[in-house]
């Protein structure tokens, strides 16, 4: 039997309230917290949340915040990305 991610992931009909995506969104929304919070200056640790927010980037993505997607991990970007300010990426 097919998970509710694998319907997802085929653009079939799914039920977004499964555990799975529930988890999942809970987790991007930790990680986009503390990668937009201002008070945050250190490029370093912004980088190490990006990198696991969105584990498909390529070298020198930059995010401007505030940033928002649904999980992060459906999005892949190839090398020297900039996204500006107020960007929202529905990565269903």
């Amino acid at each position: 039997m097919d998970t509710e991610k694998q319907k997802m992931l085929r653009g079939e009909m799914y039920n977004a309230a499964d555990s799975e995506f529930v988890a999942e969104r809970k987790k991007a929304r930790l990680l986009l917290m503390q990668l937009n919070n201002p008070g945050d200056n250190e490029p370093g640790s912004r980088q190490q949340f990006l990198r696991e927010l969105i584990p498909g980037q390529g070298a020198a993505l930059w995010i401007e915040p505030p940033f928002h997607c649904d999980y992060g991990s459906n999005i892949f970007t190839g090398d020297n990305v900039y996204f500006n300010f107020n960007c929202i990426i529905l990565d269903v």
